[in-house]
C-alpha cells in the first residue's frame, strides 16, 4: 500500500539527490515489484489462454497483452543489470550551442552488470512531469548520437515522479508499444519535514491508459491500411526474402502492418503481363483516427452500441461517405455529399462537409503523397533490382480495400493463394499474442505450431475481416 506523503518545503532538487544517493539500491526499494512482475505476467498468461468470444475482443486485449510483455522485459532488463551507478547528476547529453547552461539529464546511470544506460528523470509535480518524455526523448537521443546503433534495452528510461496523470501515463503506454522504448515509470512517495526528505517510498505505476478503445476496434479494418502490390512477369524465387526485406525496411522506417505473396492463378498467368505479386498493407494513422472519430461518434450520440453486431459491421465497413473532421478544431461533421456538390463544383475550396480542404481529416487520409509512398520509394527500386535486375515489374495502389476487396467484400486474393505472411511495426507483437492465444483456444487453428498460425492466411483474412471467413478464406458479410 502506498504511504501517506506530505510534500511541504522539499524542492525537485532535494528529490533528485535522493534519488542518486539511493541509485544502487533503486529496485529494492521499489515496494511493489515483485507484485506487478507477477501480476503482469499473470495477465498475460490469462490472454493466452483463456478463449475470446469475437476475435475483436482479441484485439484489443492484444495490445494490453503487448504493453503489459514490454514492461516485464523492461524490468527483466533492469534486474539483469543488477545496480545501477551514477555517473553523476545534470549530466549534459546535448550541446545546444546556445548562450547557458545546455540541457542535461537529471541523473546518468550504468547497470554493472549489462553496462547499459539508464537515464533518470525526476520531477515533483504533475505540472513538469509532462516534461518528462519530451526530455528523455532528446537526452536519449543525444546518448544516440554518441554511440550509433544504441537499442532501447541500451539506454532504459526511468521516470521518478510524485505525481502522474493520465495524459503522462498515455504519452508514455506510447512510447513503449509504438516507438519501442524502454520505459520504468515510479512513483515517489515522500515524506518531508521542515524542508528535508525523511523518508521516501517508491513504487512502480502500471501503465494501463493506452489504447483508445475506438483505436483499438478498429486497428485492423482493411480501411485503415494503405497498399501496394508490385507485380512480377515471373515468379518471386525467394519470397521470404524480399518479405523479410520489406518488413525490415518499413520498421526501421517507423510503418506498421504487413506483406505476404500472392500466387497467380492460371489464368491471371496467362491474361497479366505482371500476374506475381508481393502486396504491403501498411496502417493509415490518419484513416485509423478518422475511422476510430466516428465509431466514438456513433456510440457517444446513441446511433450504435458498442459490442453489438451492427457497430462491427460498421469498424469493417469503415468510414461513411458523409463524415469527417475538421483538422482546426478535431469537431466531427455529419453531412451529405449530395448537399454541398454545387460549393465543390464551383471550386470554393471546400471538401463535401463544408470544411477547406486542408482542414479536413478525410482529405488527409486519402492524400496521393503519404507515408506509405514515401516509405515504400526508398526500397522499390532495391527490390526489382533484387529481383528482376531493375526491370520487369510494376507498382500500384494505395487504397488497400479496392485493392484486396475491390467485389461486395470478396477478396480478390484468398487462403488458398496468399502465403508467406510478415508482420511488421508494433502490429507484429500484437499479431504475436493474438497467435499465441488462438494456438491454446481457438479450434480453427488446433494442430498448427505457433510459426503456422503466423504465418497463415487464415489468421489474415481473419484480423481483417473480423474472422467472418469461410473455409476457404471468402469473406462473409
Amino acid at each position: 500500500m502506498a504511504r501517506r506523503r506530505s510534500e511541504s518545503g522539499f524542492s525537485e532538487a532535494d528529490l533528485q539527490a535522493w534519488v542518486n544517493d539511493n541509485l544502487s539500491s533503486l529496485l529494492d526499494l521499489l515496494g511493489n515489484l515483485d507484485d506487478v512482475s507477477a501480476k503482469l505476467r499473470q495477465r498475460v498468461e490469462d490472454f493466452h489462454s483463456t478463449p475470446k468470444p469475437r476475435l475483436i475482443d482479441s484485439i484489443r486485449d492484444a495490445l494490453m497483452a503487448t504493453l503489459d510483455q514490454k514492461v516485464l522485459q523492461t524490468i527483466s532488463a533492469l534486474e539483469d543489470g543488477s545496480e545501477l551507478i551514477s555517473l553523476g547528476c545534470e549530466f549534459t547529453l546535448i550541446e545546444s550551442g546556445l548562450p547557458g547552461r545546455s540541457p542535461a539529464a537529471d541523473i546518468l546511470a550504468l547497470q554493472s552488470s549489462t553496462g547499459a544506460y539508464a537515464i533518470v528523470e525526476v520531477k515533483k509535480s504533475a505540472s513538469v512531469a509532462r516534461q518528462a518524455i519530451t526530455e528523455l526523448s532528446a537526452y536519449g537521443q543525444g546518448l544516440g548520437n554518441r554511440y550509433l546503433g544504441l537499442n532501447s534495452f541500451d539506454a532504459i528510461w526511468l521516470i521518478v515522479s510524485t505525481d502522474y496523470r493520465p495524459t503522462l501515463l498515455e504519452a508514455i503506454a506510447y512510447q513503449i508499444l509504438v516507438a519501442d522504448r524502454c520505459i520504468l515509470p515510479i512513483r515517489a512517495n515522500v515524506i518531508a519535514k521542515d524542508g528535508k526528505i525523511e523518508e521516501v517510498a517508491l513504487e512502480i505505476v502500471e501503465v494501463d491508459q493506452f489504447p483508445k478503445q475506438y483505436s483499438t476496434d478498429a486497428l485492423f479494418s482493411r480501411a485503415v491500411f494503405d497498399g501496394v502490390a508490385v507485380n512480377f512477369a515471373e515468379k518471386v524465387t525467394s519470397p521470404e526474402v524480399a518479405l523479410h526485406f520489406i518488413s525490415n525496411a518499413c520498421t526501421r522506417l517507423g510503418a506498421a502492418g504487413f506483406c505476404f505473396q500472392v500466387h497467380a492463378s492460371e489464368v491471371q498467368e496467362k491474361e497479366y503481363m505482371y500476374p506475381h505479386g508481393l502486396y504491403i498493407g501498411a496502417l493509415n494513422p490518419f484513416k485509423l483516427y478518422h475511422l476510430s472519430a466516428q465509431l466514438r461518434d456513433l456510440v457517444e450520440g446513441g446511433f450504435e452500441k458498442r459490442d453489438s453486431e451492427e457497430y462491427e459491421k460498421c469498424v469493417f465497413a469503415g468510414v461513411h461517405e458523409d463524415f469527417d473532421v475538421d483538422l482546426r478544431t478535431f469537431e466531427v461533421k455529419w453531412t451529405p455529399r449530395s448537399v454541398d456538390e454545387d460549393k465543390t463544383e464551383a471550386g470554393d475550396g471546400l471538401n463535401f462537409a463544408g470544411i477547406p480542404f486542408e482542414y479536413s481529416l478525410y482529405e488527409l487520409s486519402i492524400r496521393d503523397t503519404n507515408s506509405l509512398k514515401i516509405v515504400f520509394q526508398s526500397i522499390f527500386e532495391q527490390l526489382t533490382e533484387m529481383h528482376t535486375g531493375g526491370t520487369g515489374a510494376e507498382v500500384g495502389g494505395t487504397d488497400f480495400a479496392a485493392m484486396f476487396f475491390p467485389y461486395a467484400g470478396r477478396p480478390t486474393y484468398r487462403e488458398d493463394n496468399i502465403s508467406a505472411i510478415r508482420y511488421f511495426g508494433f502490429l507484429h507483437d500484437v499479431v504475436v499474442h493474438i497467435a499465441q492465444q488462438l494456438l491454446r483456444t481457438d479450434p480453427d487453428f488446433e494442430g498448427m505450431t505457433l510459426a503456422d498460425i503466423y504465418e497463415s492466411p487464415r489468421l489474415l483474412l481473419k484480423l481483417i475481416s473480423i474472422g467472418k471467413t469461410d473455409n476457404h478464406g471468402n469473406i462473409q458479410l
